[in-house]
């Protein structure tokens, strides 16, 4: 009996001490269908009742539907009484509030049957849930952190075969980043093999450094171009060794390396530019006095070869130099000043350098440009071109004193030339009519000969003598209008126009800049041509006709056959006004084009058409002077067209 008691006191002792709730409870049945409707707690510990924030003697004996009462508990209710009829026991997990504490809790309950009853067991593991709940937080943390990172994460253990070689890396823990630049997701990477992903990766410099960092324990740190498994790029990498793993972090840094790429080969161009140029460089930097702030020298803090060349210090032995200790000319000779000016005011200079010291003699074309508080001074050797303009200058001079005298030459020529054929037409005129009628038909015709030959004369010096003229170029010109120029020359011409019968008729002609009298002459000339040069055993009985039309020109059109090869060199944005003048004359063979256009060069006798040979000459001068050409194109018997190009 004492054994017994003993026995039941020890189970009701541990029945009260287990560290979790035991409830037990009794069928209560429908006493017609014996069916179950409720349970009735016959039996709690103390644990079970302080969960239900209570003692056991207040609990037992209170149906279940008292204790569980929401919806929840109707639906595990009706399951509980299901385990007293299938005898299939029952477990569930709850989260609510305990009336023990006002805090949120987590039970694991586990219902079986027991007699005609049940027994629930409850136990309470919010301890471990929250733990739980705290290392999926953390981890949810960290892979949030990771995600957010600049740089790939890649956290891998290694594969060891069975030599205890690593033989492969397994990723435990990646990130975004990392996922996204190799395709995968972080789902698809965490727990496989890299060669299950990246097959034959081992033969990468990843593989090695991995393997040496696990095995060394020092951490590596290089950068290197990837260009594997569809990514391609610059990544810097480092490597960390964390227990029995390995820690990658690496940063993209492929904009950083290009840019990097492109300033090395700026700076390498600029290096060869510097040491390739022509032009003389030198980059002083302003030496200051230490009290004063004022500048008391420069030192040469660059020199690429042609300035050493210049200086006679080859391989950059100028600089470290101060200018005024080795070079003390640069004081006098304004170099020194106009450094000081570029620093102190940030204006850049230019000037023309005569430099005769230090073994230096020459003309420079010389710019300063600040730099920081320096200069920067470049330089051009511009000697010969100073030679040449001087011998330029001497010519322009020698060319002044030739067309002075040519000026001189054309006073004699209009005045001094002129008075002798004047007395000899004139005594001729007189032999002619006073002593005609006694002079025999020979000496008739010799005097008849001799005027005619004084009256060329006289004409071939006033062509000449507007030829030479022309050779002075108009000092400026102003717009003339060629509608009303053409139109006085008609009126001009207008005896011989009646003589010839001939149509003469002018376009629509434009306003171009020029010279008034020049131009006079170079059109009424091109007129004078056309009808003089009309043919004179016309077997047709049309009369000679003379027109004048224009048109613009301008970029391809000045391409065109024909058009003089001059205008298409100039600015593609140079426009010409194309004036022909168009007869139906005797015309002449093209062969001879170069030929019309030169001084004293006649296609015909003088017996045939009267003239000097000057005209056409005189014709191109004036189209020179106004930066334009002039060509013609003709066939024997079929007229001729003479076309004038004029800026326009």
């Amino acid at each position: 009996m004492e054994t017994h008691l003993s026995t039941d006191a020890l189970l009701r002792s541990v029945f009260d001490t287990v560290p979790y709730g035991i409830l037990v409870f009794q069928t209560i049945r429908n006493q017609h269908t014996n069916e179950p409707t409720d349970l009735r707690l016959t039996m709690v510990n103390a644990h079970g009742a302080r969960e239900m924030g209570s003692i056991p003697a207040v609990v037992t004996g209170k149906l279940y539907s008292e204790l569980f009462c929401t919806i929840q508990d109707v639906e595990r209710y009706q399951k509980t009484l299901a385990v007293v009829k299938t005898g299939m026991p029952f477990r569930y997990e709850i989260k609510q509030v305990s009336t023990r504490d006002g805090e949120l809790h987590w039970y694991d309950v586990f219902v079986q049957k027991l007699d005609d009853g049940v027994v629930m067991t409850v136990m309470d593991m919010s301890g471990r849930k929250r733990a739980e709940l705290n290392a999926s937080r953390q981890t949810a943390l960290l892979q949030n952190v990771v995600d957010q990172s600049p740089a790939g994460v890649v956290l891998t253990e290694p594969i060891y075969n069975a030599s205890g070689h690593i033989v492969d890396f397994r990723y435990q823990l990646t990130n975004k980043l990392n996922a996204e630049l190799t395709g995968y997701t972080i789902e698809q990477m965490v727990g496989q093999p890299i060669s299950a992903l990246f097959p034959g990766w081992q033969q990468l410099s990843l593989f090695e450094s991995m393997v040496s960092v696990l095995q060394t324990g020092e951490p590596r740190q290089y950068t290197e171009e990837y260009n594997n498994y569809g990514v391609k790029g610059w990544f810097e990498y480092y490597f960390v060794k964390m227990e029995d793993a390995v820690l990658l972090m690496f940063l993209d840094v492929t904009r950083l390396k290009t840019a990097q790429v492109a300033q090395q080969q700026q700076a390498d161009l600029l290096q060869n530019v510097v040491r390739n140029s022509p032009t003389g460089i030198v980059l002083y930097e302003a030496v200051r006095d230490a009290e004063t702030g004022h500048i008391i020298d420069f030192i040469h803090a660059l020199s690429n070869p042609t300035n050493d060349n210049v200086t006679g210090r080859p391989n950059g032995g100028v600089v470290g130099l101060q200018v005024l200790e080795y070079y003390p000319t640069n004081r006098t000779n304004g170099h020194f000043d106009i450094l000081i000016e570029v620093v102190e005011t940030g204006q850049p200079q230019r000037q023309l350098l005569d430099y005769r010291a230090h073994g230096i003699n020459g003309w420079y074309d010389a710019q300063y440009v600040k730099q920081g508080d320096g200069v920067l001074f470049t330089y051009l050797d511009v000697t010969e071109s100073q030679l040449y303009r001087s011998q330029l200058e001497m010519a322009n001079r020698e060319l002044k004193r030739s067309n002075d005298n040519l000026q001189q030459f054309a006073y004699v020529a209009s005045h001094d030339l002129q008075e002798p054929l004047r007395k000899i037409q004139s005594f001729g005129n007189l032999l002619q009519i006073q002593a005609g009628a006694g002079l025999g038909e020979t000496a008739r015709d010799y005097i008849t000969r001799m005027q005619q030959s004084a009256e060329r004369m006289s004409l071939l010096i006033k062509d000449l003598l507007s030829y030479s003229r022309l050779s002075v170029q108009p000092d400026q010109h102003e717009p003339v209008s060629l509608a009303e120029l053409i139109s006085d020359i008609f009126d001009d011409l207008g005896i011989v126009i009646e003589q010839t019968q001939a149509t003469v008729s002018a376009g629509d002609l434009p306003v171009v800049l020029g010279n008034q009298l020049q131009l006079y002459q170079l059109f009424q000339n091109l007129v004078s041509n056309a009808l003089k040069f009309s043919s004179i055993d016309r077997t047709d009985a049309s009369a000679p006709t003379v027109s004048i039309t224009a048109r613009k020109l301008s970029g391809p059109a000045l391409l065109e056959p024909g058009i003089p090869l001059e205008l298409s060199t100039g600015s593609v944005d140079q426009c010409f006004q194309e004036i022909s003048i168009q007869d139906n004359g005797i015309g002449f063979d093209e062969k001879y084009l170069d030929r019309i256009f030169q001084v004293f060069q006649r296609l015909h006798g003088k017996s045939q058409f009267a003239g000097s040979g000057v005209g056409l000459a005189i014709c191109k001068k004036v189209v020179e002077n106004h930066g334009g050409a002039i060509t013609a194109t003709s066939q024997l018997g079929k007229g001729a067209t003479f076309r004038v190009y004029l800026p326009g």
